[in-house]
């Protein structure tokens, strides 16, 4: 579990529901274990399977960390888009919720081992290929979710400033 002062890049359920963003928190308000989250990763919600709940973290900082409630993907850098296109298909969502286990759909989890019984066709080369071309979409997708939140702030900062009356000089 974070502790202390340092400050953490957390990607979190109500994050990823608010804006598709991490918030980031002090180790010592964050109140529940977490998982290390690395630079190629992928998170997939385990809770609520029906519910498509899937990250590509831009992970920002040395400090990256997420719920138990995802489940992490490692990836290769060659590999990565191919990876996100797999778990981002209707066959593999469809297939999660098949295996989810739990009483209600407000409780229902998949287990991560369970995920990994998913059969799929896979070809090397075309792997590499397929995430030569997608990377870099995916790339510019997180820079534009990374600037937007930087806008985002900018805008919350300002505005109130203005409607004040106040000279902002940028």
């Amino acid at each position: 579990m974070p502790q202390g002062e340092t400050v953490y890049e957390h990607y979190s359920i109500p994050a990823f529901d608010q804006c598709n963003f991490p918030t980031f928190n002090v180790g010592d308000d964050i109140k529940s274990n977490k998982y290390l989250v690395s630079k190629g990763d992928i998170l997939l919600s385990k809770l609520n399977p029906m519910t498509k709940r899937l990250w590509y973290p831009a992970v920002l900082t040395d400090n990256a960390v997420c719920s138990t409630e995802f489940m992490i993907y490692k990836t290769s850098e060659s590999h990565r888009g191919y990876v996100y296109a797999l778990l981002n298909s209707n066959r593999f969502m469809d297939y999660i919720a098949s295996i989810a286990t739990g009483s209600t759909n407000s409780r229902q989890r998949c287990k991560p081992k369970d995920t990994l019984d998913f059969e799929f066709v896979y070809d090397e080369n075309k792997a590499n290929e397929f995430s030569e071309i997608v990377n870099p979409m995916l790339d510019s997708m997180v820079c534009t979710t990374v600037n937007n939140n930087k806008l985002q702030i900018l805008r919350d900062t300002l505005l109130p400033m203005l409607m004040n009356g106040e000279t902002v000089l940028i």
